[in-house]
């Protein structure tokens, strides 16, 4: 299963390089369709919302506080 994320230019050049190796999302409007896919997830695959390119990375590490999930690659 594949975890899918959209991501501004500014970050998207930046995770796509590896320079920034993870993803922080608020979850407040989650459902459990996505909580599911966030637990069950080996790949992350982000899109740049501008160009919609996308790369996709494997999980290595996800993590919750709160409202808030990281998830590393």
């Amino acid at each position: 299963m594949t975890l899918e994320f959209k991501s501004i230019p500014e970050y998207y050049n930046v995770e796509i390089r590896n320079i920034k190796r993870n993803t922080v999302r608020f979850t407040d409007d989650w459902n459990d369709v996505r909580w599911n896919a966030f637990n069950e997830s080996n790949i992350v695959c982000i899109k740049n919302t501008q160009t919609n390119e996308i790369f996709t990375r494997e999980i290595k590490h996800r993590c919750t506080y709160k409202n808030i999930v990281i998830i590393s690659w």
